[in-house]
């Protein structure tokens, strides 16, 4: 599944690739300089183990994960060795069996400030489900923005979700200036449709 990754910074460039694609994890190793991973897990303790492996090789300062599929309780006791969850979102409606969600890991040895920046107004569940950070450094802010939407019967609620996502960034800008979202949303930028063109009329609103 695609994972989508914009930069709203002029001072901050973003490259994109799938884990499998890596190479030489261990080079990303450097706590003087922030690395992010983004990746759709989808259902993250089925990979725990594959994941915990990947974070210790590449440790990347923030790991952003869209798919959860956790509840809070699973959440409150996941553990994952030299991180911590700093926010998440869960879809609490689906007690029986959980899906969705995101999640953002901070690397627990770092040279960054990171505050948690509550998103949780502009959130409903499979529509758009999102956590935020911010993340300070050497005279220099970002807002990592996470965020997942479910494929099922998005045609039907794409209004709703940009009209959310506006006013989440809209929110995000009023903080701070530089941001990066980045997470699966579900919309194939390289085929234009409905929901391909009025999500780039939103971003090119923003300034992208």
């Amino acid at each position: 599944m695609a994972t989508s990754l914009t930069s709203a910074s002029r001072n901050f460039t973003a490259t994109s690739k799938p884990i499998s694609q890596i190479r030489n994890r261990k080079k990303l190793v450097n706590s003087h300089v922030f690395t992010l991973l983004v990746q759709n897990v989808q259902y993250l303790k089925s990979k725990i183990n594959e994941i915990e492996i990947f974070l210790s090789e590449s440790q990347p300062s923030l790991a952003c994960f869209t798919e959860l599929a956790l509840s809070s309780s699973e959440v409150d006791a996941l553990y994952i060795p030299g991180y911590k969850v700093l926010t998440t979102f869960v879809r609490e409606k689906n007690r029986h069996k959980q899906s969705g969600g995101v999640g953002i890991f901070l690397k627990t040895m770092n040279d960054f400030d990171c505050t948690v920046i509550d998103v949780s107004n502009f959130c409903a569940d499979k529509i758009l489900e999102a956590a935020a950070v911010k993340i300070s450094a050497n005279n220099f802010s970002l807002i990592v923005l996470t965020v997942y939407r479910s494929p099922k019967h998005a045609n039907e609620y794409v209004s709703e979700f940009l009209d959310r996502l506006n006013d989440l960034l809209s929110t995000v800008l009023n903080i701070e200036n530089n941001f990066l979202l980045c997470g699966d949303l579900n919309i194939d930028l390289l085929k234009e449709t409905h929901s391909q063109r009025e999500y780039l009329k939103l971003m090119n609103s923003f300034g992208y």
